[in-house]
């Protein structure tokens, strides 16, 4: 059988995947877990590509996957594994949290000064419909310094709240119950039909549906 030429536990290929950084901090953790367990000799290589290069990553081969938020990618195949939604976090203890009991208002959100990262461009367009992209003081090119920021300042971020719950410490950091525009969004899987029969292909496939289809958080 087709299915059969592809042994994971005996693989040496090298995954390559389109992430961006916070998708590697939510999708990354586990499935390295599971390529340890299952097909400990594959490598993984991710790059963060820009999003008009993506169907041509991966038709060509370039690329095997690409992951995320990919609403301008096209002519790919795809599948949906999960959804999130973008959520504002400040420090715990933030002046905010204790003067915004309930629902925090756009008026609330409109005091506040921001931190974005550029790998995630659907934070920018939240802050520009909400008027509050004139508060933003540091735009960053990668998520791993925000955290440590956010502690240390009043500055606020928009970010997935999957990351959130997964990553920060609700003793440091706090959700602002913020009703933001098309905040939710839809984490999905593209590749290239012209790979759609390949055995190794069609296992990763299955392992990504496993792992992530339907994990809201």
């Amino acid at each position: 059988k087709d299915e059969d030429t592809f042994d994971p536990s005996r693989s040496k290929m090298t995954l390559r995947l389109h992430m961006s950084d916070i998708g590697e901090a939510r999708l990354l953790p586990e499935l390295m877990a599971a390529l340890h367990r299952d097909a400990p000799g594959m490598q993984v290589h991710t790059v963060p590509l820009p999003h008009a290069e993506i169907p041509d990553a991966l038709e060509t081969g370039s690329i095997h996957f690409a992951l995320g938020f990919l609403p301008s990618v096209s002519g790919t195949e795809r599948i949906e594994l999960l959804h999130d939604r973008y959520a504002v976090v400040v420090r715990a203890g933030h002046p905010m949290t204790s003067s915004a009991k309930g629902r925090t208002t756009i008026k609330d959100l409109r005091r506040l000064e921001y931190v974005a990262v550029r790998s995630h461009s659907e934070t920018f367009r939240i802050l520009q419909q909400l008027g509050l992209d004139g508060r933003l003081v540091l735009t960053s090119a990668h998520f791993l310094a925000l955290p440590a920021i956010i502690a240390r300042t009043n500055l606020a971020v928009v970010m997935p709240e999957a990351i959130v719950h997964r990553f920060v410490d609700t003793e440091r950091y706090a959700l602002l119950p913020a009703e933001l525009p098309r905040s939710t969004f839809t984490v999905s899987l593209h590749w290239s039909r012209r790979f759609e029969g390949d055995p190794a292909h069609r296992w990763m496939r299955r392992l990504f549906v496993s792992l992530f289809k339907g994990d809201g958080r």
